[in-house]
């Protein structure tokens, strides 16, 4: 039996059983125009309530909203994090929308001294953050913090009790093989914190590699045997994190 697919859709107000929320018009255009849904039921979410299915009302309306029907699924209490700590790059886009796809629950920019991108607009990559999850049905949206300096990184560092890997192309151990040893002290109700360190695409300059390395908690990792692009790399760390803690 063919079983009928529900977009998810991200909304800012917070849900309940009945409630009306009011949809933007882009909302409102995608529903309309890309998933040619101009009613039946979708899955709403908002990082907080958990997922609700809701009923599409009339998209013609100048202000189209939708009805809140029932819950779906508990927002999570308690659950691992991977947090990835990152240079930006020109294809940002691609690395935030991939990253939130795989489970990352925080991005953190760092500007290093071979960063070749230093800004970007916060809001677009918020944007195509919620987006990626929208269109994976992830419920949980990751946080978006502010860029910090690479000496302000080594001091989070330093006061952090994660599990902390420094993502290198050589040198190091696996990073499978890290997770293992790191990870064998906690117990399984424990809520894990692990951070991916992966430079700009210039790689680290030798004073970063000396200060992170001084950090007790940091351990330097091999990816693979040939060297990654900046955000094959991101990837590339996140998806090993990711199907370790699946399968603990």
């Amino acid at each position: 039996m063919e079983v009928d697919y529900m977009p998810f859709l991200f909304v800012e107000d917070s849900i309940s059983c009945g409630n009306k929320i009011y949809i933007t018009p882009s909302q409102s255009h995608y529903l309309k125009n890309v998933l040619k849904r101009r009613n039946g039921r979708v899955i709403i979410f908002n990082g907080v309530d958990g997922a609700w299915e809701a009923d599409v009302c009339d998209l013609q309306e100048k202000n189209p909203f939708i009805e809140v029907c029932s819950q779906v699924l508990v927002q999570p209490e308690k659950f691992h994090r991977i947090e990835l700590f990152f240079s930006p790059i020109k294809r940002n886009g691609f690395l935030f929308e991939k990253a939130a796809e795989l489970g990352v629950t925080d991005f953190h920019p760092v500007v290093f001294s071979r960063s070749v991108v230093r800004s970007f607009c916060a809001e677009r990559s918020e944007r195509i953050i919620i987006e990626a999850c929208e269109q994976s049905g992830r419920i949980s949206v990751p946080a978006l913090h502010e860029a910090v300096s690479f000496d302000c990184f080594v001091d989070k560092c330093k006061k952090s009790a994660a599990v902390i890997l420094f993502c290198e192309f050589a040198g190091g151990k696996r990073i499978y093989s890290v997770l293992e040893e790191r990870v064998a002290s906690y117990s399984l109700d424990d809520r894990i914190s692990i951070w991916c360190i992966v430079g700009p695409e210039g790689g680290y300059s030798e004073y970063e590699r000396r200060l992170v390395a001084s950090c007790e908690h940091v351990s330097q990792v091999c990816l693979c045997d040939s060297v990654l692009r900046a955000e094959t790399a991101a990837l590339c760390a996140v998806s090993v994190v990711k199907n370790f803690l699946i399968q603990q």
